[in-house]
């Protein structure tokens, strides 16, 4: 049974997603290596007997103690739901996470078993598409090429949340009123 069981703690501490599970109450019992990186911690035990709610910031941990009471209340399942997450070390990550009911063999809910898999690189790639497909439009609506430019600067610029595109097109409008 120990065999077994330092096995299975060897895959769930081996797999990049975020996993976890709690007891009715919502107290940690079991978090994955991964998870305990997402708390900025190194050891289970600073993190186990604790809730969501002992562990972030009021505001960051409602909607998670929400999604953890519906689980441990109605007994089902919550699959696929996009949340953001907020590492220790600051930052903002996206996760799809599942919540499944933990029962006994009655059918009594006695807490839940979840796992997070972070989709933010997937994020930033769909955010790059929309971005490459909205400065292909402009290019191609676009009669004059210096119009295009600063549309699609303007377009990289807020993309980025960069100064520097739009202080370019800042310094090109004087430059185009001292010319005029």
């Amino acid at each position: 049974l120990q065999e077994e069981r330092n096995r299975l703690r060897a895959i769930i501490d081996n797999i990049p997603d975020y996993i976890f599970v709690k007891d009715r109450q919502g107290r940690h019992l079991i978090c994955n290596k991964a998870q305990l990186d997402l708390f900025g911690v190194d050891s289970e035990s600073l993190v186990t007997q604790k809730t969501i709610t002992e562990l972030l910031d009021e505001e960051k941990a409602t909607g998670f103690w929400q999604d953890d009471l519906n689980v441990l209340e109605s007994g089902q399942s919550i699959l696929n739901k996009e949340e953001e997450l907020y590492p220790k070390e600051g930052g903002l990550r996206y996760a799809l996470t599942t919540k499944v009911p933990l029962k006994n063999e009655t059918g009594e809910v006695l807490g839940l078993v979840g796992i997070s898999r972070d989709i933010t690189g997937i994020r930033k790639r769909q955010e790059q598409d929309r971005l490459l497909a909205r400065i292909t439009e402009v290019i191609l609506v676009s009669k004059e090429i210096e119009t295009a430019l600063q549309q699609v600067l303007s377009l990289v610029g807020t993309y980025l949340d960069a100064v520097g595109a739009n202080a370019w097109l800042l310094n090109e409008g004087k430059l185009k009123l001292m010319r005029s």
